[in-house]
């Protein structure tokens, strides 16, 4: 949720990974703006500044606390007139499952959810009101609720857990082709969300029994039958009122 890391670590070193984000990036929504840019492509100081729309040194203090966390990585020095333009890269992601998102502090969790709302919802208003949502084929945008029981919602985790892994993995594979082409690749963003929604505990239907099943069967079956009689009927009424009087033969 962090940033991203080509080979996984050893367990501890990645739990001490996640400890560190937790502590130095999560809990501070500029950090975590800079990761993500971080995250999605190779960036100077200077340029995140500028995309940010802030003081320079502001960023460049925020890159050393995330270098320290050992959460982004030098790629290359450039030489820019005078002086040397650093590039950094993410290099970890780190993945709160259900037993370490309980161990986040409910002020870093509050500060997390604002910051990763905001962002999406600012992306994605921008994007539409651009129109650069339609520009290419195979946006997708949905809002299914639904009603789950345990069995389902563990299900349906199971499968945004997968999708979020798989689209990891195209994106690993994209930067690796990019980088050996040179070719430029578009800037697209995948928001993945599952909650419980407002409203508690709901039935699907109505809970029938076995008597109540067969009642309902029964009613229905009479029901249909009416419905079949009064439409016969209408249909002789149609009939007797179109026909007109008959004509004596000559």
């Amino acid at each position: 949720m962090v940033a991203q890391r080509a080979t996984r670590e050893t367990p501890g070193t990645w739990r001490r990974i996640i400890d560190e984000c937790i502590a130095k990036v999560l809990g501070n929504a500029f950090r975590q703006q800079i990761l993500w840019i971080l995250n999605e492509r190779i960036a100077s100081p200077s340029e995140i500044a500028e995309e940010l729309g802030v003081d320079l040194r502001k960023v460049c203090n925020h890159i050393n606390v995330l270098k320290e966390a050992n959460c982004i990585e030098l790629v290359y020095v450039k030489p820019v007139g005078n002086r040397l333009q650093h590039f950094y890269r993410a290099t970890s992601r780190a993945f709160l499952d259900e037993v370490e998102w309980p161990k986040v502090p409910d002020s870093v969790k509050g500060g997390m959810r604002a910051t990763l709302l905001r962002n999406i919802l600012a992306d994605v208003i921008e994007v539409v009101a651009e129109g650069t949502y339609d520009e290419l084929e195979g946006s997708h945008m949905s809002w299914t609720p639904m009603i789950l029981d345990e069995q389902g919602r563990n299900e349906i985790a199971q499968i945004l857990e997968r999708a979020l892994l798989e689209a990891m993995t195209v994106q690993e594979a994209t930067k690796e082709r990019l980088v050996s082409s040179g070719a430029a690749g578009v800037s697209y963003t995948v928001s993945i969300m599952g909650y419980p929604s407002l409203g508690g505990e709901k039935t699907v239907g109505p809970p029938i029994g076995a008597q109540e099943l067969a009642t309902s069967a029964n009613i229905q079956s009479r029901e249909a039958s009416k419905e079949e009689d009064a439409a016969e009927k209408d249909t002789k009424a149609s009939g007797k009122a179109t026909a007109g009087p008959k004509r004596k033969s000559k």
